[in-house]
C-alpha cells in the first residue's frame, strides 16, 4: 500500500473526504498510516463534474447554511430530547458539547482565539471529551446556550474566509486548505444533525442543492483514494456516478489514482444511487450492503466501489 501514496497529490477531493474519518467517525486503520495518507492528499486538480447545473456557493456558504440548519434543531429540543443516546454513546447534550468543542478548535485553527482545547488536537473525539462530559452534567440548556454562543462566534467571521480559501492550516495535525476543511466541517455538522434526529425520531429538513453538490463531488472524487486504501485494483478503469434527487448529477470518475477525468477511457459499469444516501454511506451512517441502487456493467467493480465509497469512515 505504500507506493501508491506517492501518487495521492493527483487527487483534489481525497482530503475532505479522508478528514471525515477523522473528524465524523475516526478510522480504524492506523493513526501513522492516516497521517501519511492525509499529508499526501494535497488539493492539485478537480474530479469530473456533473452534468446537471447547481450554482456553487461556495464552502463558506455552505456552512453557515448548515449551521444556521443545526441551530433550528437545536432550538427545537426539549429537556427529554437532551438525555437521549446518540454516536459514541452520547446524550444530544454530550453531543452538542462535542460540537462546541470543535468550534472553540476551529477558531484557534484560523487564529480568531486562544483556547486549552487545542492541547489534544490530533484526535478529534478525545479532544472534546472535557466539553461533552461538562454538557451531559450540566443538561440541555447549558450545552444549548454554550453551543449557541461559540458557533455565533464562528458565525461572524466566516464571511472574512472568503479571501483564504487557499490557505493552508494545521488541523488535527495535518495541512489542509481552508477550503477543504470548510467542506469537512460542513459534512461532519450535517452527520451530526442527523444523528440527533435520529435520536429524537424526528425528520430532518432535507438539505439544499448546493450543499449536497459540495458533499458529492468531494465524496465521488474520493474514489480512487477509497480503491487504494481498501485494497481493490481498478487497472485504468472507471465508473459513471449518477446520483438522483437534488443536488445530484452524473460523473464519470476514474478509479486509478493519478487518472485525469479526461483520460478517454469508457466506464466499465454505472451505479445509480440516491445522492443523500450516498452521502450517508461517506459518512458511515448508511452500511453500503443496505444502499438502494441499480447498476449496469461489470458487477464486481460495482461492488468495489461501494466498499470504497465507505471506507474513510471505516
Amino acid at each position: 500500500m505504500n507506493e501508491p501514496l506517492d501518487d495521492l497529490a493527483a487527487e483534489p477531493r481525497a482530503a475532505e473526504l479522508l478528514a471525515l474519518a477523522s473528524i465524523v467517525e475516526p478510522a480504524s486503520s492506523s493513526a501513522s498510516l492516516r497521517r501519511r495518507v492525509l499529508a499526501a492528499a494535497f488539493t492539485s486538480r478537480h474530479p469530473g463534474r456533473p452534468a446537471a447545473h447547481v450554482d456553487d456557493i461556495g464552502s463558506v456558504e455552505a456552512l453557515r447554511r448548515t449551521i444556521v440548519s443545526f441551530g433550528s434543531l437545536v432550538d427545537s429540543l426539549t429537556d427529554n430530547d437532551g438525555a437521549r443516546i446518540t454516536i459514541e454513546g452520547w446524550t444530544v447534550a454530550g453531543l452538542l458539547g462535542h460540537l462546541t468543542g470543535v468550534d472553540e478548535y476551529f477558531g484557534c485553527v484560523l487564529g480568531w482565539w486562544q483556547s486549552d482545547i487545542a492541547r489534544d488536537e490530533v484526535d478529534h473525539l478525545a479532544m472534546t471529551l472535557p466539553t461533552v462530559a461538562a454538557a451531559t452534567d450540566s443538561g440541555l440548556q447549558r450545552a444549548r446556550d454554550e453551543w449557541r454562543e461559540t458557533s455565533g462566534r464562528v458565525l461572524g467571521r466566516l464571511s472574512a474566509l472568503e479571501g483564504r480559501l487557499d490557505q493552508r492550516v494545521s488541523f488535527h495535525g495535518f495541512d489542509f486548505s481552508i477550503n477543504s476543511v470548510l467542506i469537512a466541517r460542513t459534512f461532519e455538522m450535517w452527520t451530526h444533525l442527523e444523528d440527533i434526529c435520529r435520536a429524537i425520531g424526528a425528520t430532518p429538513d432535507p438539505l439544499d442543492a448546493e450543499r449536497l453538490r459540495l458533499m458529492t463531488n468531494a465524496a465521488v472524487g474520493a474514489l480512487p483514494l477509497g480503491m487504494m486504501l481498501s485494497g481493490r485494483l481498478p487497472m485504468g478503469r472507471s465508473v459513471r456516478i449518477v446520483l438522483t434527487g437534488v443536488g445530484g448529477g452524473s460523473w464519470v470518475q476514474p478509479l486509478e489514482i493519478g487518472l485525469p477525468p479526461d483520460h478517454g477511457i469508457s466506464p466499465s459499469a454505472t451505479l445509480l444511487t440516491d445522492a443523500v444516501a450516498f452521502c450517508r454511506v461517506a459518512a458511515k451512517r448508511l452500511d453500503a450492503r443496505e444502499l438502494e441502487f441499480r447498476a449496469t456493467g461489470d458487477a464486481g467493480l460495482v461492488d468495489d466501489v461501494l466498499v470504497a465509497a465507505a471506507v474513510f469512515a471505516a
